[in-house]
């Protein structure tokens, strides 16, 4: 067993990272694939960008309805047995649309019901993951790890989009469907052979999700309030959490568009290849993996709310450049520039989230976050296949810069009012 403080040498904190590490980045190759895969499969079954965007967010609703019940379940059971599982569920469901790829002429709804199993499998992933890192490493080890972490992210969008253009466009969407498939396999197998089995501190006197009661309106009311509540109000009530959300939140909708916004414009509007769009895509790790191997060097540099509200306004300027883009390898960097500033703005708060939230809650807060995050996701990415449909991709690309720049702002001027963080929520008195 874990216990919530991991002591250990700088090499032992390596030793226990190295396994999440790369089976983080092994399922981050594989998604690379899916992301350009997967809406070229939707598009190829019916035609409509609208039909892609309702796909994408059929991923993201589960998070609303499972994360407030998943948080209390990650504070009190095996972290890892939940990573593997959802790795697990994501196989099959990848396997699934590899399937549906195949057919000539498929129906959305089976899209839509796979799409949302990917969902339970990423929010189960993600809510476990979050809880586990801090159990893994703290202090500055702690900014380091995530800081890998978006390396490893960075080097997968290096590489990934560029073999998946060639892939799918060669050999069709379903072979980069079921690459993704096979990548969550491998990382089930990492995670459960070499993760150390890491049990949450148990909490006195806190409910039991084996015995959570239901049966009557009040007890699911009673339950409600416990499951969500309780958890957004932990968030909420801290001005310097609640600021930290709204960024993820703006970071979330950014991620769940961006991808199909960059696919609709270059192929429909500039008139690029499936293998140049993933070219496209690719750029975007460049800029990431830089700025990943500076965190990782320096973490206490990216550590500080206003450099995330820096980040976020100056890749409100790389959105609106890569927007007004007439040419392959005008998108190919103002991505890159793009993604080097999402980048930073995602270790700051993961880094600044995770150091201020105590393991005895995190799951819980993990999950108050999830339902933010999703429920972000869900609008953008609905809203970005309503807008692809109706205007294209260069509005789509506008909006999304001018959502990242607003909740720059916010940052910037109620970060002012909150330089000295309070005590970490969970923590005891």
């Amino acid at each position: 067993m874990v216990s919530e403080t991991v002591p250990g040498s700088e090499a032992g904190t390596r030793s226990r990272i190295a396994p999440f590490v790369t089976a983080y980045a092994v399922t981050m190759f594989g998604d690379r694939f899916a992301e350009i895969a997967l809406p070229v499969a939707v598009l190829m079954a019916t035609g409509s960008p609208a039909s892609a965007g309702a796909v994408a967010a059929s991923v993201q609703v589960p998070g609303l309805l499972i994360a407030p019940f998943l948080g209390h379940w990650t504070d009190r059971h095996s972290r890892r047995s939940m990573l593997v599982w959802a790795d697990a569920i994501r196989a099959l469901s990848f396997a699934a649309f590899a399937f549906l790829a195949t057919e000539s002429s498929a129906d959305l709804l089976p899209f839509l019901v796979i799409g949302a199993i990917v969902g339970c499998g990423n929010v189960l992933f993600g809510i476990a993951a979050q809880a586990v890192l801090p159990q893994l490493a703290q202090g500055p080890a702690l900014g380091r790890a995530n800081a890998v972490l978006e390396a490893a992210d960075g080097v997968s969008t290096l590489a990934g989009p560029a073999v998946a253009g060639v892939a799918v466009a060669r050999l069709g969407a379903a072979w980069g469907l079921a690459a993704n498939a096979v990548s969550f396999v491998v990382s089930g197998l990492l995670l459960r052979r070499y993760l150390p089995r890491m049990d949450p501190p148990g909490q006195p006197g806190a409910e039991s999700p084996r015995t959570m009661d239901i049966g009557t309106p009040r007890r699911l009311a009673r339950t409600l309030r416990r499951r969500v509540v309780e958890p957004l109000s932990m968030v909420v009530s801290d001005r310097f959490q609640s600021l930290i959300q709204v960024a993820l939140m703006a970071l979330s909708a950014h991620g769940a568009a961006l991808v199909l916004a960059v696919l609709v414009l270059g192929q429909d509007e500039l008139e690029l290849s499936v293998a140049q769009v993933g070219l496209v895509l690719s750029a975007a790790g460049v800029g990431g993996l830089l700025v990943s191997l500076v965190g990782a060097r320096f973490p206490a540099r990216l550590n500080q709310l206003w450099k995330v509200a820096l980040s976020l306004l100056l890749s409100c300027a790389a959105g609106l450049t890569l927007a007004m883009s007439q040419s392959f390898w005008w998108m190919f960097v103002a991505n890159g520039m793009l993604d080097a500033f999402v980048t930073a703005a995602f270790i700051s708060t993961a880094t600044v989230r995770q150091a201020r939230t105590s393991n005895r809650v995190m799951g819980r807060v993990g999950a108050a976050s999830a339902i933010a995050n999703n429920l972000a996701r869900v609008i953008g990415v609905a809203g970005a296949g309503v807008l692809l449909a109706a205007h294209g991709g260069r509005v789509v690309l506008v909006a999304d810069a001018v959502m990242l720049g607003v909740a720059g702002l916010v940052l910037m001027i109620a970060g002012r009012r909150s330089r000295t963080p309070s005590a970490s929520i969970g923590s005891p008195p």
